[in-house]
């Protein structure tokens, strides 16, 4: 037996996709992954040298405290010299 519903809306997320296209990256040295995602490590460092990602585009979740989580991450790695 299948559920119905009766409503007047219907509301359908089907996901997010990070805004990485087109915006010149590839002359950075900084790779995407497979789904468009920069690739980060565990500090969120990327390919390139000195480039960190933070938030959606390297891929974590989507919720406003993970940003500032991230945030941490970097601050907590940056080489002595930069700050």
């Amino acid at each position: 037996m299948a559920n119905s519903f009766d409503g007047t809306h219907l509301l359908v997320a089907s996901g997010r996709v990070p805004n990485t296209k087109d915006i010149g990256l590839e002359l950075t040295g900084v790779e995407l992954t497979e789904r468009g995602y920069i690739k980060v490590n565990d500090r969120l460092e990327t390919t390139a040298p000195g480039i960190w990602a933070v938030g959606e585009v390297a891929g974590s979740r989507q919720f406003t405290h993970i940003s500032e989580d991230d945030f941490r991450v970097v601050r907590d790695n940056l080489p002595v010299e930069t700050m």
